[in-house]
């Protein structure tokens, strides 16, 4: 697997997760983000290309979550597993970077790098939902940049 993607996925959840409560409209707000930490160059490209597709597809992101929770309002739900919730699919099926099983592979490590031992069945449940009639991008579990 390719640590750059998952050091990638865990900072596009801190850039998310921030932008939960930040100004929407504020355009230079993404870029200083980036000019901010001092994060690994090689992996700001792919956070970038996350973030961008989660904040661009936010609203049918967010319909695939609430069509799949059942009991469960969107408002309810806890922020950042939302904002992982949404990577996961966001990279499955607008990206099309991976695989639903890597995606979900994925949601679960950030979960527990972000989140609580709780939210692991839920949010494995969801993407389970929501990812189970996606077509696999090939042989391997990770489409090569």
């Amino acid at each position: 697997m390719n640590t750059g993607r998952k050091r990638s996925r865990s900072y596009a959840v801190q850039v998310l997760f921030s932008r939960e409560f930040a100004a929407p409209d504020d355009p230079l707000a993404l870029e200083r983000y980036f000019e901010t930490f001092d994060w690994d160059p090689r992996c700001v490209r792919y956070t970038r290309e996350l973030v961008t597709t989660v904040e661009t597809h936010r609203t049918e992101l967010d319909q695939a979550i609430a069509g799949s929770a059942f009991n469960w309002k969107l408002s309810r739900m806890n922020r950042i597993d939302v904002v992982i919730l949404r990577l996961a699919i966001g990279e499955v099926r607008v990206l099309k970077t991976v695989s639903a099983r890597v995606a979900i592979s994925e949601a679960i490590r950030l979960c527990l790098e972000f989140s609580t031992d709780e939210a692991r069945p839920f949010i494995n449940g969801i993407l389970d939902a929501v990812l189970a009639d996606q077509v696999e991008p090939g042989p391997e579990s990770e489409v090569p940049t």
